[in-house]
């Protein structure tokens, strides 16, 4: 048995990332039969996750090393642990959460190895940090049961107005996917260009269907009629209507107005009706808890796969026989395809993807933080500038991203890439404005409302129109980059990925600055977009603006090329309306050619293939 001053010193490693792979040896044997090191390691689990959440929504990573000194590891009000039914404890050192820190170019190689693990990862981190003992809870004041990682999850009196102002910068969820025939409930369309949502945003559907997907990795799948509010990147509440979800990281809570719902890696089916709360599982299990229980501290009933279980209004439990008669759909929206029809993938989907080559209609990348961002209006009439730090950011979220940056503002060398390829670019303003984003042309695009509704989102008054016109004329969508702005994609990761090689870069430039101010006037800009293969120049086009039309780009790549970077700056010192976008932008595969296997070697040929079934590690 190892020494309690041990065990404290491997635990408040675990909290703070720092565990060797001799400390996760050590710590699996203290866990190991002993209950009472279990809980402190779930308890140290619950408070390493609430600070990085509380760290992250206020994009401010350093601070919660701040906060963790000034916090003892107790425990929670209230927790559940299913190791305590004597299940294997173990711990992954691996850390597949999203990270704003920066790094330096050894550790973005690190980075970007363990990045490049994440498929095979991600799901046994996930759970190991956050659901080793299955999820927390703790008591709201109301008496519901809240998830530990998102302060509204279960309490139902919060108003909308109470959960926007609770964290009103923080993005905790996105629209990915919806049918033609969808219609918004009230006529309320979505209020972000790039379909994000913050806490207390409600999204609601009367006709077709919807896909959301959190910043913690659940995805919901909306079935009309249907309303669900957004109240943290792990949770959210579901008012009416039946939703089917899944989280493979087994960290999401549901709450519905008679029972808290709770997956620890599962797909379930919820609806909520005038008979309360219907939940069904459809694989592993799920955790369910009645707001009559939550009065008297009854225990949590698990749901397992193939059951259902219903809450009525007044919060008693029943099971039943046979599945409630929702209309659930379980397959995700535009289903992942491994290799666009004509040999390509698309750039839009590699920015809005942490699941490879999944089609979305929107995704974000914050150039300071390397995560979705947040919503660029400070206030109605107000938008707010990016100034970064000057450091190439990496995205271990995203694998096939290898990171994102805004310049200097000054002539000195700028790292562009995890391999630290340093690259001189012009002087500049040094800040720019919004995310990196991507954007596929969908019918909602064609609603009046929504436009209107986003007629000052993203880059600022009048600029999406012009955004709006351009996309709909798009065979695929758009790719945003206000200068001064960078973004680096992992050639590598890519082509084994898709095991095929990388061979062209291929995308219409444009520059959709010239917008009118409020006497009418046209506003001009111009900007420089540049793009880097492997931290050498291969395409420029500089001083160009509106007038002068959209440009093709063509870049020429080979299986050995590692990095394709894309760079967008002012060209006279002021970014304003430098709406810098790239139209169609796609990478050429082409299949790799056949292993060669002399007699002999067939070990060797094993090792290569078996090689090419994982993403590249370097």
């Amino acid at each position: 048995m190892a020494e309690r001053s041990t065990i404290k010193a491997l635990l408040m490693r675990f909290v703070d990332d720092e565990l060797s792979e001799a400390d996760v040896v050590a710590l699996n044997e203290a866990l190991a039969g002993d209950e009472a090191v279990q809980q402190e390691y779930v308890d140290a689990a619950y408070l390493r996750e609430g600070m990085r959440r509380w760290a992250h929504s206020r994009g401010a990573a350093d601070e919660w090393q701040v906060i963790r000194s000034a916090v003892g590891i107790g425990p929670p009000d209230e927790a559940s642990s299913a190791g305590s039914d004597g299940s294997e404890w173990s711990v992954v050192a691996a850390n597949s959460m999203p990270s704003d820190a920066r790094y330096s170019p050894v550790d973005l190689r690190a980075a970007r190895q363990r990045k490049n693990r994440v498929a095979i990862a991600t799901t046994a981190a996930a759970v190991l940090i956050l659901a080793i003992g299955g999820w927390y809870y703790r008591l709201s004041a109301t008496g519901g049961f809240v998830a530990a990682g998102d302060a509204y999850a279960g309490d139902l009196t919060k108003s909308e107005e109470d959960l926007a102002l609770s964290d009103s910068d923080s993005v905790v969820a996105r629209l990915t996917a919806a049918t033609p025939d969808v219609r918004w409930s009230g006529g309320k369309v979505p209020s972000d260009f790039l379909m994000r949502f913050r806490p207390g945003d409600i999204l609601g559907i009367e006709s077709g269907i919807a896909q959301v997907e959190f910043s913690g990795g659940a995805n919901l799948v909306l079935c009309s009629p249907a309303s669900v509010q957004f109240t943290g990147g792990t949770s959210a509440r579901l008012m009416r209507g039946c939703v089917t979800g899944r989280a493979d990281g087994a960290n999401f809570v549901l709450v519905t107005p008679t029972a808290t719902v709770v997956d620890i890696g599962t797909e379930f089916g919820v609806g909520v009706g005038p008979s309360g709360t219907d939940v069904t599982v459809f694989e592993g299990e799920i955790h369910v808890h009645s707001l009559k229980d939550s009065g008297d501290g009854g225990p949590m009933r698990r749901v397992r796969e193939g059951m259902s279980m219903r809450i009525d209004s007044n919060g008693s439990p029943t099971v039943l026989r046979g599945q409630p008669d929702y209309p659930y759909r379980r397959d995700l929206l535009q289903p992942a395809d491994p290799r666009g029809a004509e040999g390509t993938v698309s750039l839009l989907d590699l920015v809005g993807g942490n699941d490879y080559f999944r089609a979305r209609i929107a995704g974000s990348i914050d150039p300071r933080t390397g995560y979705w961002g947040s919503p660029p209006w400070v206030g109605p009439d107000r938008q707010r500038a990016l100034r970064g730090d000057t450091q190439f950011t990496a995205t271990p979220w995203n694998p096939m991203v290898d990171g994102v940056f805004i310049p200097r503002a000054n002539a000195r060398e700028m790292q562009i890439d995890s391999d630290g390829h340093m690259v001189h670019l012009p002087p500049n303003n040094g800040t720019s404005w919004g995310p990196i984003w991507a954007r596929r042309s969908s019918e909602i695009d064609r609603d009046n409302e929504f436009r209107t509704a986003n007629r000052r989102d993203l880059w600022g008054s009048g600029t999406l129109e012009a955004v709006h016109r351009r996309l709909l004329d798009a065979k695929d969508g758009v790719l945003g980059l206000h200068a001064n702005v960078g973004i680096t994609f992992d050639l590598g990761s890519i082509s084994d990925a898709q095991r095929a090689d990388v061979v062209e870069f291929c995308a219409l430039l444009h520059n959709l600055g010239a917008v009118s101010d409020e006497e009418g006037v046209l506003e001009q800009s111009v900007a420089d977009l540049r793009v880097f293969v492997d931290g050498k120049l291969k395409y420029s086009r500089l001083d160009f603006n509106a007038d002068d039309g959209e440009a093709s780009i063509v870049v020429q790549l080979s299986p050995s090329n590692r990095f394709l970077t894309l760079v967008a700056t002012d060209s006279d010192g002021d970014p304003k309306v430098d709406h810098v976008v790239l139209v169609d932008p796609v990478l050429r595969l082409q299949d790799k050619p056949p292993l060669a296997c002399q007699p002999g070697t067939d070990g060797l040929c094993l090792a290569r293939l078996l090689d090419l079934s994982l993403v590249r590690s370097r």
